[in-house]
């Protein structure tokens, strides 16, 4: 029975789009795109056992290269009231007991990229699906769901990869997201590499990248979400003035107009849409984590602001205590030393 040589597990807004684009054109390599058989949040396919995964890869070409890229596998579960892909640790954990039962010498893909541009990018795609909150509510309901009172945005990539290469040791290669944006053509050599398949070249084109919304275009797109939103059903699905078809028209020309039209005033740092406070939360809440990540990596991660740059916070409490704290952590595994 066929099964994937690698599996491309995570994480969203890193490049997903564009790797699974570069996967399908390359003629050594066989691609299922999100089989949903390995996430916690989607019980019922792995319930159904290995066969039914293996038969997913039943229809590849011989001497090929088969590869699962899900890049929500690692995220098992779904904000409820958002409607966001969120993970814990423990649906870390999960996941990688559900693939070493499965298949265990495949090869694992984890892209990771600075958490405040994460979060940012997270907000551009629930505003595309009719979001109404502002980006700092956005980020501190993600942090610290109202409902539940758990986090959604545990993107702790030191603990995450000791978790990984716990289950599967020597086996897992890291790509820094902004790295594979500045020097493509490296990173996409090392990923062949990794998989054994020889490099081409792959011009990509603007359906093969999911661009975002830019600091103007969230702002403008919130604000039409707020004039056609009537009410927020369970897990985000907004009963809309407009027919859905053209709310997705609208907003697809909206971004198609910042990409060819607007770029030179659109590509200014997202930051600018967040808080100084929301800056420095999240700063506190990642940084050293960050730094063990870098360490693991032998990596400067703070050129890609992975180490947030300290500002100045508002001294009033009342503004601090409205935004989420970081939460308790359990503490991390000692480092080793890993090659990727």
């Amino acid at each position: 029975m066929p099964y994937p040589n690698a599996i491309h597990l995570g994480f969203a807004k890193c490049g997903s789009t564009f790797l699974q684009a570069f996967w399908r054109k390359h003629p050594q390599v066989h691609m299922v795109f999100k089989a949903n058989f390995f996430a916690p949040l989607v019980d019922g396919d792995y319930a159904r056992g290995s066969e039914h995964y293996s038969s997913m890869f039943s229809d590849a070409a011989p001497h090929t290269k088969l590869i699962e890229s899900d890049e929500h596998m690692l995220m098992g579960l779904m904000h409820p009231s958002l409607g966001i892909r969120g993970l814990t640790l423990d649906s870390v954990e999960q996941t990688c007991v559900r693939i070493k039962s499965v298949v265990p010498d495949v090869k694992l893909l984890l892209v990771v990229r600075n958490q405040l541009e994460m979060m940012i990018s997270t907000y551009s795609q629930y505003l595309l699906g009719g979001g109404t909150l502002a980006l700092d509510n956005f980020a501190t309901e993600s942090m610290k769901c109202f409902r539940t009172g758990e986090s959604y945005f545990n993107f702790f990539f030191d603990e995450i990869v000791d978790i990984v290469e716990r289950h599967f040791p020597g086996q897992l290669k890291v790509v820094v997201a902004e790295e594979l944006a500045r020097d493509t053509d490296t990173q996409l050599a090392y990923i062949c590499e990794f998989m054994d398949v020889s490099y081409i070249e792959f011009n990509s084109r603007f359906r093969d990248r999911r661009v975002g919304l830019s600091r103007i275009g969230m702002p403008f797109v919130r604000g039409l979400n707020r004039l056609i939103v009537r009410r927020h059903a369970s897990r985000f699905e907004p009963d809309m003035w407009l027919p859905r078809s053209t709310y997705k028209s609208i907003c697809n020309v909206a971004r198609v107009i910042e990409h060819f039209v607007m770029r030179r005033w659109t590509c200014e740092s997202p930051y600018q849409l967040a808080s100084s406070e929301l800056i420095e939360v999240m700063r506190d809440r990642f940084a050293a984590s960050n730094l063990r990540f870098g360490e693991k990596l032998g990596k400067d991660l703070s050129r890609w602001s992975y180490t947030l740059p300290t500002v100045s916070i508002a001294t009033d409490r009342k503004q601090q205590e409205s935004l989420v704290q970081p939460a308790a952590r359990t503490p991390a595994s000692d480092l080793s030393s890993v090659a990727h």
